[in-house]
């Protein structure tokens, strides 16, 4: 089974800009490849804007971001654009609570902490 990882709000034209843009940007031009630390700690610049340096998962989320969809689902260490952020930004999630009285829940609520901006969706392979 394969797994394709593809923005909600999916179009061929997003897709040609995104690949277009990553192909320029990071194929085109010599861009030093390596994991940063300073991203891991949150020092210097951790907006993402900075392409002088780039990683696997990075690149996507850049060319993603480029054609209006950020899919850093903010949910790993540091500032990291990890394999698991493109994934997991398939995911809501929600801050979930209840008030108990005598072990009878009176009340409970969830709250959303993040809207998916994206979905993975499967097909069967050989």
């Amino acid at each position: 089974m394969k797994r394709i990882k593809i923005p909600k709000s999916y179009t061929e034209a997003k897709a040609a800009t995104a690949v277009k843009y990553a192909k320029e940007t990071f194929y085109d031009k010599w861009i030093y490849y390596w994991l940063p630390v300073n991203e891991a700690l949150y020092i210097l610049d951790t907006s993402h804007t900075y392409i002088g340096d780039a990683y696997c998962s990075k690149v996507v989320w850049h060319a993603w971001k480029k054609a209006g969809v950020d899919m850093d689902a903010r949910n790993f260490v540091g500032n990291l654009i990890a394999p698991d952020e493109l994934y997991d930004s398939s995911i809501n999630r929600y801050i979930s609570g209840s008030i108990k009285l005598f072990g009878i829940t009176i009340a409970s609520w969830s709250i959303p902490t993040y809207s998916a901006t994206s979905n993975v969706v499967r097909k069967m392979s050989r």
